[in-house]
């Protein structure tokens, strides 16, 4: 997903909402050593003015904690994204197939 700010102003993502889930979180994965991390964003991705961001597997993401449901591939799903400054912002977004080197976040939250 790639978020324009075309605004004079940077503004900051800092979560969101869902029927199909408890939570929405801004997430974001990085390497530490030679072991790749994932932790929530404290403050929100910040979306430079006039300028954008990713959000991609590998790096930021949303997160989606609690599935109400499963989400069925081929289909549309609804999500309120929530900014510092704009607000609330719904987009739609196509449910589609993991592709390869998609990483599995079944274990997210656990500990051993």
């Amino acid at each position: 997903m790639k978020i324009v700010n075309a605004g004079a102003a940077p503004d900051f993502l800092i979560g969101g909402s869902a029927e199909f889930a408890d939570k929405v979180e801004i997430h974001e994965m990085f390497m530490e050593g030679d072991v790749m991390k994932m932790r929530p964003v404290e403050g929100g991705i910040e979306v430079p003015a006039g300028g954008e961001v990713e959000l991609k597997p590998g790096g930021y993401h949303v997160m989606f904690i609690g599935m109400k449901k499963q989400l069925v591939v081929d289909t549309y799903e609804k999500v309120r994204l929530v900014f510092k400054n704009a607000g609330e912002v719904e987009v739609e977004f196509a449910v589609e197939e993991m592709k390869a080197g998609g990483m599995d976040h079944t274990a997210h939250g656990q500990q051993n």
